[in-house]
């Protein structure tokens, strides 16, 4: 049984739904909920749509905005001569980390992202298991770029399955999969990002997301 909030009436009380029911008849409508947890509308057309909101769903989403809460910047040791900033692009509305160096050679430097999973936490979003990261750099020619190098899981194990440097010239969303089996409710996930920059070129990160689904 799932509960719709309903300001008319405390709670709306409905049966979910296994497979979609039959057709409602002419000018009628049916509002359902299914076992994935969301709502559905089917029109007397057959058509059905899944409908957001109603107080029953239980995707969530983790949005860091730079300067992201909980991140420090961190050299790895080898090629790390630079400078990093935070900035606004005001024209796409996209805070940023700016990284850029004056050396001959490629230099890189670390951004680590730590956050705590809350006390609702079940599992991450079985349909999009992936980091989600906005970048952008000035230029794709050389070995100027932004990488997600590390996921760690809350017993410490990196379960990043994928981590190409992206060489967007234009602000574009990446995803990055992960696995990983060890997800605690109040454990501790860590992520690292990697900045490269050529001679005078920029490596610009912007806003990180994790879909997630609460208990």
């Amino acid at each position: 049984m799932t509960r719709l909030k309903n300001y008319a009436t405390p709670w709306l009380l409905a049966t979910e739904q296994s497979s979609t029911p039959a057709t409602p008849s002419a000018s009628t409508a049916k509002l359902y909920p299914k076992t994935d947890d969301h709502w559905y509308v089917l029109d007397d057309t057959g058509v059905e749509t899944k409908i957001s909101g109603g107080g029953t769903t239980r995707d969530r989403e983790f949005s860091f905005m730079p300067e992201f809460a909980g991140a420090v910047l961190d050299a790895d040791g080898t090629d790390n001569s630079g400078t990093m900033t935070a900035a606004d692009d005001a024209t796409q509305r996209m805070n940023h980390y700016n990284w850029t160096t004056s050396e001959a050679t490629t230099q890189d430097y670390d951004l680590v992202l730590r956050f705590r999973l809350p006390p609702e936490f079940s599992e991450w979003n079985s349909a999009s298991k992936n980091v989600y990261m906005w970048s952008k750099v000035s230029s794709a020619s050389g070995a100027t770029g932004v990488q997600l190098v590390e996921l760690l899981d809350t017993s410490g194990s990196n379960v990043l399955t994928s981590g190409s440097k992206h060489q967007n010239t234009s602000w574009t969303e990446d995803s990055e999969a992960f696995s990983g089996s060890t997800w605690t409710a109040g454990g501790i996930v860590t992520l690292r990002f990697r900045l490269f920059a050529d001679t005078s070129e920029n490596a610009m990160l912007g806003a990180v997301r994790l879909p997630w689904v609460a208990a």
